[in-house]
């Protein structure tokens, strides 16, 4: 929780006259319901060649499926002052340039 209002107080700062209850933050974590286990591995498969049995396969049997990442966040910023156009311009702006320096402090 601490880390959305530091987010709104950061945005607030590129925005003239902007406060940090001006932006709403949301964020959404998709994993499946699972946390940061692999669901494949509590998924069964079936066989083109057997289709009565059902096999549960391991992590290394399905590298071929893509990710060793099972869960992720999705942000989403709103600026709460729908009638100021301008300021959502200088907002949506301020956001792309704030969250690709975000992103690159990551690394």
């Amino acid at each position: 929780m601490a880390l959305i209002s530091d987010w709104k107080k950061e945005l607030a700062k590129h925005l003239p006259g902007g406060k940090p209850e001006d932006f709403e933050v949301l964020v959404a974590r998709m994993d499946y319901g699972m946390n940061d286990e692999d669901p494949v591995e509590k998924f069964p498969f079936y066989s083109k060649f057997n289709l009565n049995v059902a096999k549960f396969i391991t992590g290394d049997q399905a590298t071929r499926m893509g990710t060793t990442r099972f869960s992720e966040e999705l942000v989403r910023v709103y600026y709460k002052k729908a009638d100021d156009m301008r300021g959502y311009l200088t907002a949506k702006e301020s956001l792309a340039m704030w969250w690709k320096q975000f992103l690159d402090s990551q690394e």
